[in-house]
């Protein structure tokens, strides 16, 4: 299910998202958090280390419907990265039992 809030049909200019943007984790206790924490690349050390946000370039129309996380995350889906303003849902994860 994705939304494209941006998206007039017919008027695609201007839609995309391009470029770095920032995900903020939202919980420390993500699987993807602790695979960040813990990864170690050869000598260069860690590849992100232990902080609270990552910056990588998007090139995308499409995102979660806002409408629809609750069911999602009811459903054991969780939304472990967001925008800066928490409004754009950037990662997702199953919830590990």
């Amino acid at each position: 299910v994705i939304d494209m809030p941006e998206h007039h049909p017919g008027n695609l200019g201007g839609t995309m998202r391009l470029g770095i943007r920032r995900t903020v984790f939202k919980t420390e206790n993500s699987i993807l958090s602790k695979f960040l924490r813990s990864f170690v690349f050869q000598s260069l050390g860690k590849l992100y280390g232990d902080v609270p946000f990552i910056e990588e370039r998007h090139r995308h129309r499409y995102e979660v419907n806002p409408q629809l996380i609750k069911q999602f995350e009811k459903k054991d889906l969780n939304f472990v990265g967001q925008d800066v303003d928490g409004e754009r849902m950037e990662i997702i994860e199953l919830a590990s039992k």
